[in-house]
């Protein structure tokens, strides 16, 4: 089940597709306004007027402003979309990290090797790095050369035979 962070996102996400949807239902309305309007010339202005949902009369220029205004907060909308899913994408490899670590320190626990610290009086074992189907892999100081190490121990399970 993902966290918080994961819910927040989709409920802004799902926020963006609302709006995003209203935008593009507006301008489509405002093109559909703009192709079918009766465009008249008043005697009077040297203005090209139409019919307009504002109840006054909106002239072409302020039809064009209407239109920039949608295509400006589509691109607002795209952008918010583009940074949620950077961070998602940033959320989702925090979380793989986590698990990742949750299951190297439940493998460290699991380890028959947890409480014996000293391999060879040599060899002093930091933490388990990964563990594999017949082996394990430790950080570890090395007493002799001191320098740190890796060290590969090999299990064999006790019910094989050559």
């Amino acid at each position: 089940e993902d966290g918080e962070a994961f819910k927040e996102l989709a409920v802004r996400q799902n926020a963006i597709m609302k709006e995003r949807d209203e935008v593009d239902r507006a301008r489509k309305a405002l093109q559909k306004q703009v192709r079918s309007m009766n465009v008249a010339r008043t005697p009077d202005e040297d203005v090209w007027l139409a019919a307009s949902p504002y109840g006054r009369e909106a002239t072409t220029e302020e039809l064009a402003e209407q239109d920039e205004i949608y295509k400006l907060q589509q691109q607002r909308l795209k952008l918010e979309e583009s940074d949620l899913f950077k961070r998602k994408e940033q959320l989702e490899l925090e979380k793989n990290l986590h698990i990742r670590e949750l299951k190297r320190t439940r493998d460290e626990d699991r380890s028959m090797f947890r409480d014996h610290r000293l391999l060879n009086d040599r060899y002093f074992l930091l933490n388990l790095l990964g563990k594999g189907g017949f082996s394990e892999v430790y950080k570890a100081f090395d007493l002799r050369e001191y320098r740190e190490v890796a060290c590969k121990i090999h299990q064999l399970n006790v019910q094989w035979t050559d």
